[in-house]
């Protein structure tokens, strides 16, 4: 019995570990600050004019994806003169209708950064925000609001990890992000970093096998002594 309840403890410390995430600690950022991505989506593998299966495109570790509403987005040039200063050939487009953008790693887990290019759909007016929701595990942690200040390609991001997915939409007169906006969001260069445990709780997972591996090694015992 006791050797069950040992076993029993140790198993859910690892299961606590495994299951816990970073404290909310993201810091919202307004320029170039990543400056070596671990991933990089830069919409270059798309067709321009082309749209995406269940409206998801995924490249370079990371994804990209319409989740709901008309699932419309599709690719552009970037040197298409109606948004400045895109990088590369392509970039993303939300084309107007009701819908957001979803941005996760395509193997998942936590990001530590995340930045990106992005810019209105609606043109150069005062009054076209890119609203945004952080989510860690299904749960809000973040919310908040980018003035649109034109239709250049601006960088937009988040330091400090604590979530694993961003929504993200270009909405017309309001910084209130929902899902039944309209959505002109262009959007290019996703760069991201991994969060990565820290070191108290690599030390608390190897406590936590270590457990199982001595519990394991007294039953052996035990049941050797029985048997002699």
């Amino acid at each position: 019995m006791k050797t069950s309840l040992g076993y029993l403890f140790s198993f859910a410390v690892v299961l606590e570990i495994f299951s816990s995430h970073p404290s909310l600690a993201y810091t919202v950022e307004t320029s170039n600050f990543i400056a070596s991505p671990t991933y990089f989506n830069g919409f270059e593998g798309t067709t321009p004019g082309s749209t995406f299966s269940n409206g998801k495109y995924s490249e370079g570790g990371i994804d990209v994806q319409q989740p709901a509403g008309n699932r419309n987005g599709i690719t552009g040039l970037a040197s298409f003169n109606y948004f400045l200063n895109g990088q590369g050939n392509n970039f993303w487009y939300g084309y107007g209708w009701v819908g957001y953008e979803s941005i996760t790693l395509t193997g998942g887990g936590d990001f530590s950064s995340l930045q990106f290019l992005a810019t209105s759909g609606y043109g150069a007016a005062p009054n076209f925000y890119i609203n945004y929701e952080l989510l860690e595990q299904g749960t809000i942690v973040g919310t908040g609001s980018f003035a649109s200040p034109d239709q250049s390609f601006h960088y937009y991001g988040f330091s400090g990890g604590g979530f694993d997915q961003v929504l993200i939409q270009n909405s017309p007169n309001t910084t209130t992000f929902a899902p039944t906006n309209i959505d002109g969001l262009a959007l290019d260069s996703v760069a991201a970093i991994a969060a990565v445990p820290e070191p108290s709780t690599w030390a608390m997972m190897i406590l936590g096998f270590a457990g199982i591996g001595f519990m394991a090694y007294r039953r052996r015992n035990t049941a050797m002594l029985r048997v002699a």
